[in-house]
């Protein structure tokens, strides 16, 4: 699937490039807290998201997102319920505000998702929805927005199981005019 998506992604970039739906992606880092009913493993590293959707620049943005593309989520516990390794899938809407009368850079990221967690081991996949808010600041350069930002992710699962993520995160946003 992920190649499928980054084939799609190099092949319509210069025609999605031309009007004001865009393709962005943003790099995190992500601290992850899984709970069940008799467990509760926390899991940490890289992963992504990409957004396609219709830009403002520094107004607002909306559309869908996927992620991860790549992924490298590793238990941080010796013993953890799903094993050594796991990616999470997340598939929905986010909305990207620049309230421009707090700070004129700062801006709000709201997000719908349905959530897979894939484990490592021989656990089934579970799947559910997932809440995100982000909070972030974009510094522009010239044609380019350098966005740094933090999040909180909270999934709510089938089989009785809970994802509480913190992810900071960075994106390179080129902007051919302003």
């Amino acid at each position: 699937m992920k190649y499928i998506l980054l084939s799609l992604i190099i092949l319509f970039s210069d025609s999605v490039f031309a009007g004001k739906i865009k393709i962005r992606a943003r790099e995190h880092y992500e601290l992850l807290k899984i709970k069940t009913d008799s467990s509760e493993d926390k899991y940490k590293g890289l992963s992504n998201t990409i957004n396609i959707w219709w830009e403002e620049p520094y107004d607002i943005s909306y559309g869908v997102s996927f992620s991860p593309i790549l992924s490298g989520l590793r238990e941080e516990d010796s013993n953890s319920t799903f094993g050594k390794k796991i990616q999470t899938i997340n598939a929905g809407v986010e909305l990207k505000y620049f309230p421009k009368k707090l700070i004129r850079y700062l801006y709000v990221r709201p997000g719908l998702t349905y959530t897979i967690l894939r484990p490592d081991n021989l656990i089934q996949n579970r799947n559910g929805y997932s809440a995100y808010l982000g909070l972030g600041y974009e510094i522009p350069f010239s044609k380019l927005g350098l966005a740094l930002e933090v999040a909180y992710r909270y999934s709510d699962l089938d089989q009785n199981t809970t994802i509480e993520t913190i992810t900071p995160s960075i994106g390179f946003h080129f902007y051919k005019s302003m």
